[in-house]
């Protein structure tokens, strides 16, 4: 049998150095892969490493592609990852901005 430690989404959390939040957010996009224990959802170490992994491969590739510094544009996103709506989004009274640009008209 594996060795795995399995980890809780707050430990995944804490060593991501992200939100709860963002954690269930990776696991609901499969970036993360998970396995639920009764009501508890856990992650194996090693597909936490897996992850890392892959992220770290993908913004290689993409600066390498993009010519773009680490973290600039959109490249920042994994291939299966859509963009987040809600932190794209800025309600202004009944007017709503998506990604900084004009009102939608209604």
């Amino acid at each position: 049998m594996n060795d795995d430690q399995l980890l809780d989404v707050a430990a995944v959390s804490a060593l991501l150095r992200c939100s709860k939040a963002k954690v269930w957010q990776l696991i609901a996009h499969g970036e993360i892969e998970s396995l639920t224990i009764g009501r508890a959802r856990r992650v194996r170490e090693s597909e936490l490493h897996a992850y890392l992994a892959r992220r770290a491969a993908f913004e290689a590739q993409s600066r390498t592609n993009s010519g773009t510094p680490h973290g600039s544009g959109p490249q920042g996103t994994l291939p299966n990852e859509e963009a987040d709506p809600v932190s794209q989004t800025i309600g202004v009274g009944s007017e709503v901005r998506r990604g900084g640009g004009e009102p939608n008209q209604a």
